[in-house]
């Protein structure tokens, strides 16, 4: 049984607006927002020749270096 509801007097529901005619409105729930995972750049370790400096590289990098070698040559 609600709360409250036996003490009311019966209460004749021809009024549009009364107050037991009106629907109690709902609650919208908040959408808990989602955080946006970073993406890590990917690296790949290369041990080549101590002259070139291709050990940890970005991947673009260090797939140029393995084509060509003379890219981080000094």
């Amino acid at each position: 049984m609600k709360r409250g509801s036996m003490a009311k007097a019966p209460v004749q529901l021809n009024d549009q607006n009364s107050p037991e005619r009106k629907k109690k409105k709902k609650k919208k729930k908040k959408k808990k927002k989602k955080k946006k995972k970073k993406k890590k750049k990917k690296f790949l370790v290369i041990s080549l020749a101590s002259k070139q400096r291709c050990k940890y590289e970005p991947m673009s990098t260090a797939i140029a270096c393995l084509i060509n070698p003379a890219f981080f040559s000094d």
